[in-house]
């Protein structure tokens, strides 16, 4: 899973100039079946709690860029403004996060952390742009 699904080379000259040149026509195929593997690990981590899920991101699947898997812990303020649909965006949620985070006392601040959100990018296939979705939401002990 280290390579990227468009510029596999098998090894095998007719294979890769058919893929070469079919690829165009065939290459959203071609990342599903890689992106399967992926997310069948997610859904296994995910049953080990946030312990799996920061292995998971240690993996290749874990850091490959096309996703951009991620954790973000927030507040319980923070958090009941997600719930109320106070956030459209990530960038909003964080920079929300940061004010509180420069408002408050460190320590204070670490210790009210209790929630971590596991989100990725996933393309729209309506729109040309990407969304990020929160995945998983665990509570911290």
């Amino acid at each position: 899973m280290d390579e990227n699904p468009k510029t596999i080379m098998t090894g095998f000259a007719p294979l890769d100039f058919l893929v070469a040149m079919v690829s165009p026509s065939i290459t959203e195929s071609i990342i599903a079946s890689w992106d399967s593997p992926v997310y069948e690990l997610v859904e296994k981590s995910k049953d080990k709690g946030i312990r799996g899920i920061n292995d998971f991101l240690q993996t290749s699947g874990g850091m490959d860029e096309r996703y951009l898997f991620s954790l973000t812990k927030v507040t319980q303020e923070i958090f009941d403004k997600l719930f109320k649909g106070q956030y459209k965006t990530l960038k909003e949620l964080r920079d929300d996060q940061a004010k509180t985070r420069v408002i408050t006392d460190p320590y204070t601040y670490q210790s009210n952390l209790n929630y971590t959100l596991f989100h990725y990018e996933k393309e729209q296939q309506d729109r040309e742009e990407k969304i990020i979705l929160i995945d998983s939401i665990f509570v911290n002990q």
